[in-house]
């Protein structure tokens, strides 16, 4: 009886000539009941099903007012939250994630239980776990970003205002770290006889023979010479993608149909055997050993931190490199693999060329010649490690060559200055790293959150600043060598690569000046270089 009553409101709404997606409710109302009713058939008296149709048609009178809009609202909730789970499946996110969860059901059972302290407790954690999520997650966060934003640079620009609000929250513990590690660092320099860190530092990072005042004429040419072009090649990059402005968070966008891909991280390691056998006896024989022993530990997981990579070498009686790095599916994979290589490369062949095993070790300035090097012996491979992706990673990739040299630059000009007024006001501060980061052709176009660039948020997120005093103007010089070297392959691949070995194989066992020379370089930061380059 009840089944003939729904076919007749059927009906009624046929004939009407309803919509079919508002009859859909009712046509999948009479579906579920008919399958009730040959699941649970009446008892007795019928009371079970009487009590089933009751619930079914409170059900009925909220499923006829469904809208195609509340379809889609949740249709939209469905697939972000699925995209979610998918992403963060690729990174140390999951587990918070699951913690997260676990957290907020506590929370709900707390209250519904009435335990008002547990509840003012952990509701009053919800307001700064977020901040605390984003500040110890801030690498893998941008690893999600990366992946959603690759076509939709959006995301980079609602994700820009939340980094700038972190730093800013955290303004008075950050400007204070930052003070004590200037002021400490001039005291230690002070107590060995310098007026500051800028040249104790030099010295540290083992730079004999030349210093601050070589470096200083060494980025002023490329301030000169390279911030032009990089200005250049943003333009070119504004162009491309249609935009008014290039913004600070369009940057990541070198394409707008997508940044490069690599391969399969799986099939990483085959495309890198291919390129070291092509390249010399002696790579493949080391690329060899490296599978064989077990000491590439590239594969993406969950448990590394995000953008990592680096080498190590492991003495007696191994005498063989460590590699390590995080493969995430983004073009960093190639180069980050590449780049730890070469350094890996360096060691093996000192440790067997040196009678000292000391020599092995390099000043930081020369260690990076070798791995930026790399990075662009494997140019002419890129095909096996990015198939139909090759022209937009060689395009990126020379383009983030230029954009190191401003950045490395810009940062080691500023440190100059920073140990020179260790007093100055944070406002002061903030204003001439800015100021410095125009000059080297970025920091373009911030002018709209003017005053939080003044209260450091730019300033605050360098962590060069805090970690590794005088040190990456190291990749800028680096850069300036390998791409002599591989002028020098490019014009004979027998002589270049005899060239690459033999600085690989010296090691750190001769001082910088004449390693370079005894590998035909020319000093970086010698007149003309620059602008040659």
């Amino acid at each position: 009886s009840w089944f003939g009553r729904q076919r007749q409101s059927l009906g009624k709404l046929q004939n009407r000539g309803d919509n079919f997606l508002l009859q859909f409710p009712n046509i999948f109302y009479i579906i579920v009941v008919s399958i009730f009713m040959r699941r649970f058939p009446c008892g007795r008296k019928g009371e079970g099903m009487d009590k089933v149709l009751a619930l079914l048609e409170n059900i009925g009178n909220y499923l006829v007012l469904i809208r195609i809009s509340d379809i889609l609202d949740i249709a939209i909730i469905a697939f972000l939250v699925y995209s979610l789970l998918r992403l963060v499946k690729s990174t140390r996110a999951e587990n918070i994630l699951k913690g997260v969860v676990m957290f907020l059901l506590a929370l709900g059972i707390a209250d519904i239980l009435q335990l008002n302290a547990v509840t003012y407790i952990m509701g009053n954690l919800v307001q700064v776990g977020i901040i605390a999520i984003i500040v110890l997650f801030q690498p893998e966060i941008r690893q999600i970003l990366e992946k959603m934003g690759s076509r939709n640079i959006k995301i980079f620009k609602a994700f820009n205002p939340v980094q700038q609000q972190t730093a800013l929250e955290n303004a008075e513990a950050l400007e204070q770290l930052l003070r004590d590690l200037v002021h400490a660092r001039n005291q230690l320099a002070r107590e060995n006889g310098f007026d500051n860190f800028a040249d104790y530092g030099d010295l540290c990072m083992q730079r004999l023979g030349y210093g601050r005042a070589e470096l200083d004429e060494f980025c002023r040419q490329v301030q000169t010479h390279i911030a032009p072009l990089y200005l250049r090649l943003q333009e070119e990059q504004r162009q491309r993608l249609g935009v008014e402005a290039l913004m600070p968070y369009d940057r990541a966008l070198v394409f707008p149909e997508g940044n490069a891909v690599p391969v399969a991280a799986e099939e990483l390691s085959k495309a890198a055997y291919r390129m070291y056998h092509a390249l010399s006896p002696e790579a493949g024989e080391f690329f060899d050993e490296m599978v064989r022993h077990d000491l590439l530990d590239v594969t993406g997981s969950p448990n590394k931190i995000s953008g990592m990579g680096f080498c190590d070498m492991l003495g007696a009686p191994y005498r063989m490199p460590f590699v390590f790095a995080n493969c995430d599916g983004t073009a960093d994979d190639v180069t980050v693999y590449t780049h730890e290589l070469g350094h890996g490369l360096q060691g093996y062949l000192s440790i067997r060329s040196q009678p000292v095993t000391d020599y092995a070790g390099l000043s930081p300035d020369l260690a990076e010649v070798h791995s930026k090097t790399m990075e662009l012996l494997s140019q002419p491979y890129a095909p096996d490690f990015f198939g139909d992706h090759v022209a937009q990673f060689l395009t990126e990739h020379r383009y983030d060559f230029i954009k190191e040299l401003c950045a490395f630059c810009s940062i080691h000009t500023f440190e100059t200055w920073l140990y020179e007024h260790p007093d100055a006001s944070l406002e002061e501060w903030a204003a001439e790293f800015d100021r410095v980061e125009k000059s080297f052709g970025r920091a373009q176009n911030n002018e709209p959150w003017h005053q939080q660039v003044l209260s450091g948020c730019d300033l605050f997120t360098n962590m060069a600043l805090y970690m590794f005093p005088r040190y990456v103007v190291s990749y800028a010089l680096a850069i300036v060598c390998a791409q002599q070297l591989k002028a020098a392959y490019d014009a004979d691949p027998a002589e270049g690569w005899a060239k690459y070995h033999a600085l690989c194989a010296s090691g750190g066992s001769k001082p910088y000046a004449r390693t370079l020379a005894d590998a035909g370089l020319a000093m970086p930061y010698a007149p003309g270089v620059v602008e040659g380059l």
